[in-house]
């Protein structure tokens, strides 16, 4: 400041024909401004900087009266302006200094670049390398890490340290647009890794299960799957190209009559999954008490195929199919038969085909297994925000990733906050948040209130409360006072009650996102006075929900739920891992046996030809116990015997069932059985 003074005033002299050096005025300028420091820190800073100034001119002009005879006088007044102008600068660039420093110490630089490069592993490598390169963002951020530090140490409060704050703090926020920029590209053309590998599942799924198209398609599947391998860098394009591909494969593959197994293999393939179970388990079951439960299982299974038959319009070949899936797939997801086909269609009754059902019963049996809900609350938790945030069913797996990450790494649960998400997602998303930052405010509110559900109630409140929605807060029996009279007293009072740093709506005279909202009101809450407090929560929460909008404020400034947000980013892949780990338990290996059974169970005593026996009145319900009772006979097939079952011993085997079957109830030699 005292070298511009000084430069100032030598432009002064020498217009005046008098050549000085500034070491002298320099003298002068430091001389006075030593003697009226104690003024400076406990008075008015305008008088006191008057009197700074006048201090100065004086000094200046006695030193140099009459030197070579030329009238030379310098102002308070000007001396004053110049003072205040340095003043102002050094006061705007304290404040950039303070925002910088609070968004360092708050972490927010942090979780803005770690939710950049998760962004980046969006599209990986063969490697896993992400394709776009951070390596100029995080070098950008340890500079500014150092900047600060520099700053900080002891002695290093100087205008080189703050100037290269404010340097490095550019130089971040240009790799982060650098990076942004990148993203936005690469999103607009290229498929996610993510995309790839499951168009590839699919792929080799199908070719695993499908043996007879191989003949004919086999060689474009495999080719499909080779373009598809990991790491590769395949066209949003040509994805959808691929998959319709598939979808045509399987079209025709299933007209050509090449798909699903005939029901003599069905029964070797599904006796072969069982006596798997049998030896892992040591289960050795007489053959009355096992028909009995196959009885019991094909019920199961059959009520769950009606209620799918009721909601959808399919061929039966289209049901086989499905059925035989549902067998393979309640087996690899640790979940019983009935209960995948119920799920399923649970889904087809919200409108979905019973392809995307399918496979939407098998991410709620996903998150039902992580989450450890039961399939009705799996279903409700995602078609609420599917629904409620556009998600497609191609993505609905994203749900059980974001739960199940911060189920993992925070103090609540994916169930708690699948409950906190269905009662506040309608609310949040029209509120213009998204999903991500719903769960991340859920997690950051219920770790401190030990309540997700009731912290989910409080987002949909306090969003309707700043967006003045009175009708419906009425109607939901919620407080209505004079706060919520109109939209602009809402905004007026909040402007007032945060000294106009906090806005409800943006630029475009439109809301912000609840987020936001919420993000600035915890950047400046601790600067104002309890009762601006008290008046801004009330007018933001109500009185009923203080508490929880405390919590809400309080998570933000710790960072925790910048921190959610930051790890929702990365949660990509996660619902996998933890179903894979939680197969390993005692539980699943439990649900695999019923799934292994009821497979078995219904392709034995296939549904469609019990109730074919009942509907031509040739036997009675009760009378197909009477008919398992006389079967004891076949206690060796279901004891020791049964694990080492070959093709002809289950040929020879399902033939003495029919046999058995047939005389007991009467129907002779009539061909009824087709093994």
């Amino acid at each position: 400041m005292n070298e511009d003074l000084s430069v100032i005033i030598q432009a002064v002299l020498e217009k005046s024909g008098i050549t000085k050096e500034l070491s002298e005025i320099q003298k002068i300028v430091d001389k006075n401004l030593i003697e009226i420091k104690p003024k400076l820190e406990t008075a008015s800073l305008k008088n006191n900087l008057k009197e700074v100034s006048n201090l100065i001119a004086d000094s200046i002009n006695k030193a140099y009266k009459n030197v070579g005879n030329v009238d030379f006088k310098v102002t308070g007044n000007d001396v004053f302006k110049i003072l205040n102008q340095i003043e102002k600068q050094a006061e705007t660039t304290a404040q950039k200094l303070n925002k910088i420093q609070l968004s360092f110490d708050t972490g927010s630089y942090q979780s803005k670049v770690d939710s950049l490069v998760a962004r980046t592993n969006q599209w990986v490598d063969a490697n896993g390398n992400a394709r776009i390169s951070t390596e100029s963002l995080q070098t950008a951020l340890n500079n500014l890490g150092t900047a600060y530090t520099n700053l900080n140490s002891s002695g290093g409060n100087t205008v080189a340290n703050q100037q290269a704050l404010i340097e490095a703090e550019k130089a971040l926020d240009t790799e982060v647009k650098k990076v942004q920029s990148s993203i936005t590209s690469m999103n607009s053309t290229m498929a996610k890794s993510s995309a790839i590998d499951a168009l590839r599942q699919k792929y080799q799924e199908f070719y695993d299960k499908n043996t007879a198209s191989h003949q004919k398609w086999g060689k474009s599947l495999l080719s499909a799957i080779n373009e598809l391998a990991p790491g590769a860098e395949v066209s949003k394009q040509r994805v959808q190209e691929l998959n319709q591909q598939l979808i045509n494969t399987s079209n025709a593959a299933r007209q050509a009559g090449k798909l699903g197994l005939s029901f003599f293999d069905g029964i070797a393939e599904q006796a072969k999954k069982f006596t798997q179970w049998v030896s892992v388990t040591s289960v050795v079951m007489e053959g009355v008490q096992t028909l009995r439960k196959m009885k019991d299982a094909v019920y199961d299974v059959d009520t769950a195929m009606t209620n799918l038959y009721k909601v959808t319009d399919e061929t039966d070949a289209k049901y086989n199919k499905f059925l035989n899936n549902a067998c393979d797939n309640a087996q690899k997801l640790g979940r019983s038969v009935s209960s995948l086909v119920e799920q399923t269609a649970n889904w087809a009754k919200l409108g979905y085909n019973i392809d995307q059902a399918e496979q939407l019963a098998q991410i709620s049996s996903i998150y039902a297994n992580v989450g450890e809900v039961d399939d009705a609350t799996a279903v409700s938790d995602m078609v609420t925000a599917m629904k409620a945030f556009n998600i497609e069913a191609s993505n609905a797996i994203t749900i059980v990733d974001m739960l199940n990450t911060l189920g993992n790494k925070y103090a609540t649960s994916a169930a708690d906050l699948g409950s906190g998400l269905s009662r506040s997602a309608s609310a949040m998303a029209t509120a213009g948040t998204d999903i991500e930052k719903t769960l991340a405010m859920l997690t950051g509110g219920s770790e401190i209130t030990q309540s997700a559900e009731e912290f989910g109630n409080m987002l949909k409140i306090g969003s309707m409360r700043v967006r003045g929605m009175k009708g419906e807060l009425e109607a939901l029996g919620e407080e209505v006072d004079k706060n919520m009279e109109s939209i602009s007293k809402i905004q007026t009072q909040v402007l007032n009650l945060t000294h106009g740093k906090v806005n409800i709506f943006n630029d475009n005279s439109e809301f912000k996102d609840y987020y936001d909202i919420m993000e600035d009101v915890a950047k400046i809450y601790s600067d104002l006075s309890s009762t601006e407090q008290a008046s801004l929560s009330e007018i933001l929460f109500g009185k009923q929900r203080g508490n929880q909008g405390a919590a809400l404020i309080q998570a933000f400034q710790s960072g925790q739920i910048q921190k959610a947000y930051a790890d929702i980013q990365d949660s990509a892949g996660s619902a996998y891992e933890e179903q894979a780990r939680w197969m390993e338990s005692l539980e699943a290996k439990a649900a695999q046996f019923e799934a292994a059974f009821q497979s078995l169970s219904n392709t034995v005593l296939d549904s469609g030809l019990l109730k074919g026996l009942v509907d031509l009145g040739t036997i009675s319900v009760k009378s197909i116990d009477d008919i398992i009772n006389g079967l004891g006979q076949l206690n060796s097939f279901f004891s020791g015997g049964f694990l080492g079952l070959n093709s002809n011993g289950i040929s020879g085997t399902l033939g003495a069932i029919s046999g058995l079957l047939m005389n007991k109830s009467g129907i002779g030699k009539r061909t009824v059985f087709q093994w």
